[in-house]
């Protein structure tokens, strides 16, 4: 029966091998799936167990290739949106049941113009129900003009939140590595300088384990979060089964080696030595 299911892999009961069947197009209309919030799927749990984080999407897919990454896989995919009006139905169902924080895990939070309408949303909820308290998410790579405005509408709105840069590194050799150098670091300037301005905590992620890497480019990492002001946060790249840097060609290419929890622990620029320097750092 499983195998006219396009889409899935699956292990043959009989002979024990793995069945790929071919693959589904993509879903167009996001709003066909069903919302597990809105259907009653969770309502059996009671109120006073959602204690803290409540995970809504307002879209799916990702402009971007970076090789490290789940998404990558899917190149340059299109940007698809749930509606707002059903985004707006699952903040309200999270803040009557008194959901501390909503984590919005879009790859790039602030790349439409009409994200600053979701903000607005939850900032006007916050004041009706003083939920939620806090609003994490992932901004939007290569521009700053939606972002400023969502922190305004947030911070006035009495929503807590800490921007978070996704910088990884500003390495060219290494942004060229792993297929981000479509990524201008000179965003990131631009986006911390008019954090800086108006108060806004932010903070900053890299990533130890990157193909092209080597100690003094980490340390020059660690150095420009420090130059401009930005609280780092350092991440042990692992590589994902989907992604571009597990195929057998990229890997063989940057002598990738990894151990058994997928963690990276040395390409071709950089030894275990190096990595283990880069972590005490």
């Amino acid at each position: 029966a499983l195998a006219a299911i396009e889409g899935i892999t699956f292990r043959d009961p009989t002979s024990g091998a793995t069945v790929r069947t071919p693959d589904r197009a993509r879903i167009t209309d996001l709003d066909a799936l069903p919302s597990p919030y809105l259907t009653g799927e969770f309502d059996h749990i009671p109120v006073d167990q959602w204690l803290f984080c409540i995970s809504i999407e307002t879209n799916r897919g990702c402009p971007y290739s970076c090789s490290y990454c789940d998404w990558g896989s899917s190149t340059l995919s299109r940007v698809r949106k749930f509606s707002l009006d059903r985004v707006q139905e699952e903040i309200e169902w999270a803040a009557l049941r008194g959901a501390v924080s909503i984590n919005l895990p879009d790859a790039n939070f602030g790349i439409m113009s009409r994200d600053v309408d979701t903000a607005t949303r939850i900032a006007d909820v916050r004041r009706r129900t003083g939920f939620p308290q806090l609003l994490s998410f992932y901004p939007a790579k290569n521009t700053t003009k939606h972002l400023i405005r969502i922190m305004d509408v947030l911070v006035e709105g009495g929503v807590g939140t800490t921007a978070s840069i996704s910088l990884q590194t500003t390495d060219e050799a290494t942004l060229e590595a792993i297929d981000r150098a479509n990524i201008s670091t000179d965003h990131y300037v631009a986006l911390a300088s008019s954090y800086r301005r108006r108060g806004f905590p932010i903070q900053g992620d890299l990533l130890i384990g990157l193909p092209g890497q080597t100690y003094a480019s980490y340390r020059a990492d660690l150095q420009f979060n420090l130059d401009h002001e930005i609280q780092a946060r350092t991440w042990q790249l692992k590589v994902l089964p989907n992604a571009p840097m597990n195929d057998p060609a990229y890997r063989e290419r940057h002598q990738i080696r990894s151990d058994s929890e997928h963690r990276v622990r040395s390409t071709a620029t950089f030894s275990e030595r190096d990595r283990d320097r880069m972590l005490r750092l």
